[in-house]
């Protein structure tokens, strides 16, 4: 393998906006519902993106509600999103090692963009690839990027939280590497759904890019 890209997931690999994931949804939903959703029953619909996920619960209702939601995330994205620390300066590492940068999101694309745009990390990545309200797609997604970059999927890495991620990932052929960062994230799960590595801060995914660069420069690659 000779590493040319690494592409990522978002919630929760780049960013802990989940809480505000939950949140601008429990907002939204509730004056057509008449209660508060849990952040289990609105997980139980992810897979579609935004706009997916709000047809499931008021499907009469999906445009105007949509609309609501990218406000109300906008509006309280200070509130519930931080950074996650060091991942600023992995990305900076990652373009210094020459390293093309993508993301790959269930998200739709204007709360991608949202959020890309108030952690200040749009200027890192090449191709911004969303999610579809029709459901998940993440394998298709990351077979589109690597037609961009033009590179074979073994020299390519996907960084995910999620087993779904490593799954998706497998599928298309490119290295899994499971983001165990954050509290709730379970390492065991990435394990099991075929992560080839996984990495508890930003760091250790620097340090394995690195490596493999030690590793392909011994084989000879920058001769």
């Amino acid at each position: 393998m000779t590493l040319q890209g690494v592409i990522f997931d978002f919630d929760g690999t780049l960013a802990d906006t989940l809480p505000l994931c939950f949140q601008a949804f429990r907002e939204v939903l509730k004056p057509y519902l008449g209660r508060e959703v849990s952040d289990a029953e609105i997980r139980r619909h992810f897979g579609p993106d935004e706009e997916g996920v709000l047809r499931q619960f008021i499907p009469d209702k999906v445009n105007e509600s949509l609309e609501s939601y990218l406000l109300t995330y906008e509006k309280l994205h200070s509130v519930y999103t931080t950074g996650i620390p060091g991942i600023m300066p992995m990305l900076d590492r990652l373009i210094d090692q020459g390293l093309c940068l993508a993301v790959v999101t269930g998200k739709g694309p204007r709360s991608a963009a949202i959020s890309l745009d108030h952690l200040a990390l749009a200027k890192f990545f090449s191709l911004v690839d969303a999610g579809s309200p029709a459901g998940e797609r993440k394998q298709a997604s990351i077979a589109k990027v690597l037609a961009h970059w033009g590179f074979p999927p073994q020299d390519v890495a996907y960084v995910g939280d999620m087993a779904v991620d490593m799954r998706a990932a497998k599928a298309a052929g490119v290295v899994p590497l499971g983001a165990a960062w954050l509290p709730a994230t379970r390492s065991a799960e990435l394990r099991g759904a075929g992560a080839a590595e996984v990495f508890l801060d930003p760091q250790g995914l620097v340090a394995w890019v690195e490596s493999q660069s030690r590793v392909n420069s011994g084989q000879g690659r920058n001769s």
